[in-house]
């Protein structure tokens, strides 16, 4: 049933798509066409720089929905951009690129359609777009320690994060829990930060502590 499902939606957006080309035919003037274009690879470059900061060098912006409001504007109007430009501002590598990015959601319903890796891989995805965060265990004007949500068969993961002005940069923590974190506190020494966390599979007293450089000095 739920792959007949899947199949009927991508059916019914691959319609909607003919009929759009078919018999939509008001777009944008000019202007307003080449500023909506402007937009649109504007925000994927932003998004590939950020991409490119945060996984090769692990710094990006603070703030939990930054860069995913820089993608939703890159997907929305890419996706819209077929119908509403003006034909006089696109060539012809443009028409077929956003054509093709009109089929993004057809992608995805394809990947639906595998066998337990496609659900896992489309569910996975949406929660981490849409749940940045499961739980800030710790933050102050310096540091940042969070649990995040990557994947549906996975546990939340522990992030630790240091802020310097609009930037936040990722820490890696040289452990991983398999449990739920009960308490984090964190204390700052001369050239350091020292982090301490107690899992909730700990009966003891004594805590998990890891220092990492001072950002801030």
């Amino acid at each position: 049933m739920g792959y007949f499902l899947v199949v009927l939606i991508m059916l019914a957006y691959l319609g909607g798509l003919h009929l759009l080309r078919k018999h939509f035919k008001w777009t944008f003037s000019e202007q307003p066409s080449r500023l909506f274009k402007r937009l649109h690879f504007a925000s994927l470059l932003l998004c590939c720089l950020l991409s490119l900061s945060y996984f090769q060098y692990d710094w990006g912006f603070q703030g939990y929905w930054v860069g995913r409001l820089l993608l939703l504007l890159c997907v929305a109007t890419g996706l819209f951009a077929t119908f509403i430009l003006h034909p006089a501002v696109q060539d012809r590598v443009e028409k077929w690129y956003f054509r093709i990015f009109s089929w993004i959601p057809v992608g995805v319903g394809g990947l639906l359609l595998l066998p337990f890796l496609g659900i896992v891989m489309v569910l996975s995805g949406l929660g981490q777009w849409t749940s940045p965060v499961e739980e800030v265990l710790f933050e102050d004007q310096h540091t940042k320690v969070i649990t995040r949500f990557i994947g549906v068969l996975g546990p939340p993961h522990l992030e630790a994060y240091q802020k310097w002005g609009i930037w936040e940069k990722a820490v890696e923590i040289p452990f991983y829990f398999q449990h739920e974190v009960d308490h984090v506190w964190v204390d700052y020494e001369a050239d350091s930060v020292v982090i301490s966390c107690l899992p909730s599979y700990i009966d003891s007293a004594e805590a998990t502590t890891f220092a990492i450089p001072y950002l801030g000095k």
